[in-house]
């Protein structure tokens, strides 16, 4: 898309750098009129105008190629152990949620996510520290979720299970 647009930039700057060579025919046959101002003037703003309108159909192409996004996703986030503190949503691609815990589950609505593959990090955040804790062996103390999703057309809800991490490993 970046190379479509600086095509276009360059030949832009080479058609008004080169209007004045543009010689057609017929102006040729009536006298020489490529050498008057006005006629440049008018390859130049022709050229100008066409290339301004290729810019904008590649523009709108790209918006429509670039990936659609879906308006509403809910993320219903279970298992969470208490209804103190934030459940806090990261995707790997940067969007974020947050929501108020609730231990009989919370949703996280995420409002156009483009369609696509993504990982989903999820915590507790029971502190509000905006922090997963973790015990001196790097293991989780606060309940998370690392889940990979694809975002489709048909999708409106996912349903994601926090983990205790800590209290799997001692069993």
């Amino acid at each position: 898309m970046v190379y479509i647009i600086n095509l276009i930039i360059f030949a832009t700057k080479e058609a008004g750098r080169n209007a004045s060579n543009i010689n057609f025919p017929l102006f040729q046959a009536t006298g020489g009129l490529q050498n008057k101002p006005i006629y440049r003037k008018l390859i130049k703003n022709l050229i100008m105008k066409k290339t301004l309108l290729a810019m904008m159909i590649v523009c709108f192409c790209a918006t429509e190629m670039v990936g659609q996004t879906i308006e509403n996703i809910k993320i219903k986030v279970t298992n969470i152990p208490s209804s103190t503190g934030k459940i806090l949503l990261l995707t790997d691609k940067g969007q974020y949620g947050m929501a108020d815990a609730n231990d009989k589950g919370s949703t996280i609505e995420m409002k156009k996510l483009p369609i696509g593959n993504y990982k989903l990090n999820i915590i507790h955040d029971a502190n509000n520290n905006w922090t997963l804790d973790m015990d001196e062996n790097k293991v989780p103390i606060e309940s998370c979720a690392s889940v990979e999703i694809e975002i489709t057309e048909e999708t409106n809800e996912i349903i994601v299970e926090l983990q205790d991490i800590k209290k799997r490993i001692s069993h």
